[in-house]
């Protein structure tokens, strides 16, 4: 006998691809009917590659700010859904929404936590040579504080480069779903590990704007060629880099890396 699809809350980024692959897998698995989609409202043109593949009776929303919603509050009095998964939602989530959901929000954060919660992991990872991966976990009032469903980890190698970890780490997100996926429509969620006091300590937060400290230098500044080395690598993404400031002037630096034979 077949188990029953279990009814969801989705939050998603439709600016993140991430975020599209990781609905595909949700949407192919058949385990889950999507009472309720949440989608931001910065560039709403990518939100109907999503809302071609639900069902007609899914209800849509589109607001950044959820827990400030009337309509979205009301919709739950009316509506009972146990889990909400994250697909790479980017705004923190308030107690009084997390509260809707008697099993919880899932997210899925792209380090393995406690290690470089917050903003930028992948550049984090790099410059402070932590391991990467990916992490499943509940959320909680807290960022990258909730219990911990399930992970993947991997080391940092000196040739690894900040859009290779970027986009590794967002495989390992789209792994641990696909692995948990009947765990989630089962409800099924034993052995959780939830952080310690000890793990407070030895984790790091990292605000949006913290790697502004670390990225901006100044020419009188004095720096280690291995800590040098480990910022251009951190910066190895896109359009990105470094910047030197110097008297009035402030320079972007941007590297070409090519590996050579010794």
């Amino acid at each position: 006998m077949s188990k029953l699809k279990r009814k969801i809350c989705l939050l998603i980024d439709q600016n993140d691809h991430s975020a599209y692959l990781m609905f595909k897998t949700l949407v192919k698995s058949k385990y889950f009917i999507f009472d309720l989609v949440i989608f931001r409202k910065k560039n709403r043109k990518e939100i109907y590659k999503f809302t071609k593949l639900l069902n007609k009776n899914s209800r849509i929303f589109v607001n950044s700010f959820v827990e400030k919603s009337k309509k979205i509050s009301k919709y739950f009095l009316k509506k009972k859904i146990d889990l909400a998964i994250s697909l790479a939602w980017h705004n923190k989530l308030k107690k009084n929404f997390l509260n809707h959901f008697s099993l919880g929000v899932i997210n899925f954060h792209p380090s393995p936590l406690p290690l470089n919660r917050g903003c930028h992991s992948a550049f984090w990872g790099i410059y402070n040579n932590t391991n990467h991966g990916s992490t499943m976990h509940f959320m909680d009032k807290n960022w990258d504080w909730g219990a911990i469903i399930d992970k993947l980890t991997f080391p940092n190698r000196d040739d690894y480069f900040a859009e290779y970890i970027f986009k590794k780490s967002r495989t390992c997100s789209l792994m641990l779903l696909q692995k948990n996926l009947k765990k989630m429509r089962d409800g099924n969620f034993k052995n959780l590990k939830k952080f310690t006091k000890k793990d407070l300590k030895r984790s790091n937060y990292n605000k949006k704007n913290d790697i502004k400290k670390v990225t901006n230098l100044n020419i009188n500044q004095t720096i280690k060629v291995s800590k040098l080395w480990r910022l251009i690598k951190a910066t190895k993404f896109g359009n990105n880099g470094y910047y030197i400031n110097s008297g009035k002037n402030r320079y972007l630096i941007r590297n070409i890396i090519q590996k050579q034979k010794k």
